[in-house]
């Protein structure tokens, strides 16, 4: 008899709708599962954007297109897109040295990883999500100056959260 109201209940949480993030880089999107446990904080797998992000105007929507066609394609990046000085970091693991800003030369993201649709955030910065065979492995916050590139940030999809009891 104990069974079923157990049972019941692990239905019910695995069914849960997802609450998105409200403002900040994680905007729109859900926690996914635990990747590291540590102390008082968690950090954890972020799900695609379930809802859509603020307007991009249509300029600056064909800079970002533009920067992504030339990932998909392998193609070098238009330096036309670039702001003068425009920098990237990229971390495929959180690290200090890995968040350090280099000049933009090529975007490190592999042609196996697809974008889904850029997300504007509040901030003004674009965020694009890359998924590699279904499931989502980094963000790449796309920092404008006008309706060019000026920065480029890519880390794993994953965002530290305070643990639970």
């Amino acid at each position: 008899m104990l069974i079923l109201p157990i049972l019941i209940q692990i239905a019910a949480n695995a069914t849960s709708p997802c609450v998105p993030f409200k403002g900040g880089p994680a905007d729109g999107m859900c926690p996914g599962e635990v990747v590291i446990k540590d102390g008082q904080f968690e950090v954890v797998a972020l799900q695609p954007a379930v809802q859509t992000g603020a307007p991009i105007a249509p300029e600056t929507l064909a800079t970002i297109s533009a920067l992504i066609r030339s990932q998909h394609s392998g193609a070098p990046v238009d330096q036309g897109l670039l702001a003068a000085g425009a920098t990237e970091e990229f971390c495929e693991t959180f690290s200090k040295e890995c968040m350090t800003p280099h000049p933009f030369e090529s975007w490190p993201i592999g042609k196996e990883f697809v974008s889904n649709r850029p997300y504007g955030l509040a901030d003004g910065r674009i965020r694009i999500e890359w998924v590699r065979d279904g499931k989502l492995q980094f963000l790449s916050m796309i920092r404008l100056d006008g309706t060019k590139v000026a920065d480029v940030s890519t880390a794993p999809a994953q965002i530290p959260v305070k643990a639970g009891p």
